[in-house]
């Protein structure tokens, strides 16, 4: 296959604003404020055509030369990555990862009183030199406390874990609609990106939710699971809800196995940090009725993760090595922990810290509002990119 990169073409300064005071996902809940940092003011080119790729190979291993060169379980940066694409990506939101082309995408990110830009943009990982690319240019004209600006596209919110990449319909997908620009109003719609024609979906095309909740998953069928239990399936543009007992809550972080096609889910108190303190862990067989616990067996490294109280923190499943990688990276920069599923489906799942190399570079302090969605496998290069402080570069963490 020939892959094409776009050419660039104009540049804008912009600026992503932020200063939201306070994260509540529900009314009522209380516990210590957080106030997310600032994205970097940044320019993004827009794509207008294209023209050859270069540092693609065809039909071999994916080794962009940013990529060549690092030991394995070593920490180090994607140079001039930094910015975002001018996106408000660090109020409490994420990024999605298009498998099969290694693209990373933001959309729609920013929300309460951090940001109304609703741009999208995208990074290539296969590219030597990735740069971030602006898809669709931000509304010039919005509203408040609406899931859709005058112009019909979505209005901007906080993404947390609601960005996926469903192949099944071509689309970069929202699911659910939590913190809106200005004042954090909470709306079930569903909305999808077509990165063929860098335009978003009618409002309408895609069945909303019951009621406002988060997408937090995608698992093995394509399918998104929201922290409702109810599931999400692009194909059909339909919802269901197959759990008949699931007594654990879930919200985020949530991560799919594809070795035992389940869900498991891991998260301090409701995820962000109000409730009981401790872990809430389960997992969730796809295609199954009910949801389990998962008991972490004790150690120090457990101890240690308890310690830190991780809250708006990422996971993703390490299918190479059987493994899930937890991150939070507020007060311990650049620590991953294991979780490691047991030898039977009773059996405690062990917490270990991954042992870095000795040229590990230390990633950025992750920003207040936490790095939600921003660590990503990437299964062309086996490894985890993240983005813990979109006014830093990416960093990559190679694995395999």
């Amino acid at each position: 296959m020939v892959l094409r990169r776009a050419t660039l073409a104009l540049l804008f300064l912009l600026t992503a604003a932020s200063g939201c005071t306070g994260e509540s996902d529900r009314p009522g809940d209380a516990g210590t404020p957080e106030t997310p940092d600032a994205g970097a003011p940044d320019s993004g080119p827009m794509m207008d055509g294209g023209s050859p790729d270069a540092g693609m190979v065809d039909g071999g291993p994916l080794t962009p030369a940013w990529f060549t060169g690092h030991a394995l379980n070593e920490w180090f940066v994607i140079p001039g990555t930094q910015g975002a694409g001018g996106s408000a990506v660090n109020a409490f939101s994420g990024m999605a990862i298009r498998e099969d082309t290694s693209e990373l995408f933001i959309a729609a990110a920013g929300g309460h009183s951090d940001s109304a830009d609703n741009r999208v943009v995208s990074l290539d990982l296969r590219l030597d030199a990735p740069t971030w690319v602006i898809r669709k240019a931000a509304s010039t004209t919005i509203a408040n406390d609406v899931p859709y600006y005058p112009d019909g596209t979505p209005g901007s919110r906080h993404l947390y874990q609601t960005i996926h990449w469903v192949a099944s319909v071509h689309r970069v997908m929202l699911v659910g609609h939590r913190g809106s620009y200005p004042n954090a109003h909470h709306f079930p719609q569903v909305d999808g990106f077509n990165p063929d024609t860098n335009s978003w979906d009618p409002a309408g095309t895609w069945a909303s939710e019951s009621a406002p909740f988060t997408g937090l998953v995608r698992d093995g069928n394509g399918h998104i699971w929201n922290n409702n239990f109810a599931v999400f399936a692009p194909e059909t543009n339909t919802w269901s809800e197959p759990l008949t007992s699931h007594p654990i809550p879930i919200r985020f972080p949530v991560a799919y196995d594809s070795r035992r096609n389940q869900l498991f889910s891991l998260m301090w108190a409701d995820g962000q940090g109000y409730g009981n303190p401790g872990f809430n862990s389960s997992r969730i067989p796809v295609g199954g009725k009910t949801q389990y616990k998962v008991t972490l067996a004790p150690g120090p490294a457990l101890t240690r993760l308890q310690s830190l109280i991780p809250v708006y923190a990422a996971m993703v499943y390490d299918p190479g090595q059987d493994r899930f990688l937890f991150y939070d990276g507020r007060a311990a920069p650049g620590e991953v922990f294991v979780v490691t599923p047991g030898a039977t489906d009773d059996a405690p799942y062990s917490v270990s810290i991954l042992e870095l190399g000795p040229g590990s570079a230390t990633p950025p302090g992750t920003v207040n509002a936490g790095i939600n969605s921003r660590f990503r496998y990437v299964p062309a290069l086996r490894g985890i990119v993240a983005m813990p402080d979109a006014r830093q570069p990416l960093y990559f963490l190679r694995l395999e």
